[in-house]
């Protein structure tokens, strides 16, 4: 039982690797919790996108490996550059929020979770936005966020 359990993690881990349309490191779940048959998507949308929406209410990428496709690391830092123009085509609201490797929430030490359009200062007036992640807090910290100790999986 106990291989099975593992092997099934491993899977799920596996899926959750390859979730959806790939991208610069990015993974884009297009079909929100429409699994139809799809036991394993099932398993891995529950376990990285739990509360997910229908895509046609919110769509969430998610990002384990940087761009050249090398695991993240919460020792190294990050940058996330959007060109004028560039930036996502939402109607609403877009943010970038991190997460550790349980789930949860990584905050600043003012409580901030997250970066977004909607962040004082983060979009310049050119159009321009670029966020730092890493574990060292720059001195203007409007555009940085912390990253978590460790590997993402």
């Amino acid at each position: 039982m106990i291989s099975g359990v593992r092997a099934g993690r491993e899977l799920v881990d596996e899926q959750c690797r390859h979730l959806g349309v790939r991208s610069g490191g990015w993974g884009t779940n297009l079909v929100g919790p429409r699994f139809d048959g799809d036991h394993l998507l099932r398993a891995a949308v529950a376990r990285d996108q739990i509360y997910v929406t229908v895509p046609e209410e919110g769509i969430y990428p998610l990002a384990r490996t940087d761009s050249d496709g090398v695991s993240l690391d919460g020792r190294r830092s990050y940058r996330i550059h959007f060109p004028a123009g560039s930036l996502p085509p939402v109607a609403a609201f877009w943010s970038i929020t991190l997460y550790d490797d349980d789930g949860f929430l990584v905050a600043e030490a003012d409580g901030r979770h997250a970066v977004g359009d909607r962040t004082p200062g983060f979009v310049r007036s050119d159009g321009t936005a670029t966020l730092g992640v890493g574990p060292t807090a720059p001195p203007d910290t409007t555009a940085w966020l912390p990253a978590p100790a460790g590997r993402s999986t």
